[in-house]
């Protein structure tokens, strides 16, 4: 009897022991052995340890190993969540107030022609703008941003704004784009640069806001494929050397971030 309770023992520890030796092999080898192949070959181990575990007494085996080992001889390996994108923003909901559109829907401005839509004589023919606050947060970053910019060139900063709402990594709302970060970290230089916003252009202001409302009416969002990013020619961050350069518009370059798959 003496010589049963033994030898499980004796062979539970062989194969810990095997195991162990297997694994420091194993983790020498890491830096010549491809990822996939290295995960394949201690997926193999482990199998043969629970093979050979699965032989012994299972009342034996639950005596001598802590509970939570138990379990997890048992347990399937848990899948790794993906990372879900936002979902598509209907930014018509932030429409309030807006005059510029009077019973018109988003989908006729969206209809409007861009050979008209980036024109400065049609926007020059439509009523003044005015919004909540949302609308005001894009409009100021409009006028401080690119207000010596053509409209397309307009558009096309206030298309990364919107797609930035869109991204989980940033925050959820037009006015939390704009003013995210503080010091060096801004991410719109004229929220933190320690001047005033001071509207000494009125007009530009105006244009400004009427871009403003024809984006949040859905005005489409053609110019930048997608970017999330737009540094002027004057400088060259560092980010501009990794991330997919997708339009040049005026004086600025506009930049998709690569996707990330997974983040820690």
């Amino acid at each position: 009897m003496q010589e049963w309770l033994i030898k499980p023992r004796q062979i539970c520890l062989w194969v810990s022991f095997a195991l162990g030796l297997c694994l420091s092999a194993a983790a020498v080898r890491a830096d010549d052995v491809a990822p996939v192949a290295f995960s394949t070959q201690l997926a193999a181990l482990l199998d043969q340890e629970r093979a050979a575990l699965q032989d012994l007494d299972p009342g034996y085996v639950a005596s001598i190993m802590p509970v939570s080992v138990s379990l997890a001889l048992d347990a399937e390996p848990a899948a790794l969540p993906l990372p879900q994108p936002r979902p598509k923003r209907d930014f018509s909901n932030w429409r309030a107030g807006l005059s510029l559109f009077s019973g018109k829907r988003p989908v006729e401005v969206a209809a409007i022609p861009t050979e008209e839509l980036y024109a400065n004589e049609w926007l020059a023919s439509q009523p003044k703008a005015r919004g909540d606050q949302q609308w005001a947060c894009l409009t100021e970053a409009l006028y401080f941003e690119s207000r010596g910019e053509p409209p397309a060139g307009q558009f096309a900063v206030a298309e990364v704004i919107l797609n930035r709402v869109e991204a989980n990594d940033y925050p959820a709302t037009i006015c939390g784009v704009v003013r995210q970060g503080s010091g060096a970290s801004c991410q719109f230089s004229f929220y933190c640069d320690g001047h005033p916003e001071t509207i000494a252009e009125p007009a530009a202001y105006e244009r400004a806001g009427k871009i403003a409302a024809l984006m949040l009416a859905g005005a489409p969002r053609d110019l930048t494929d997608g970017a999330t990013h737009f540094h002027t020619v004057a400088v060259k961050p560092h980010w501009a050397q990794v991330f997919d350069l997708t339009a040049s518009i005026g004086v600025h370059k506009f930049y998709r971030a690569p996707l990330r798959l997974a983040s820690n």
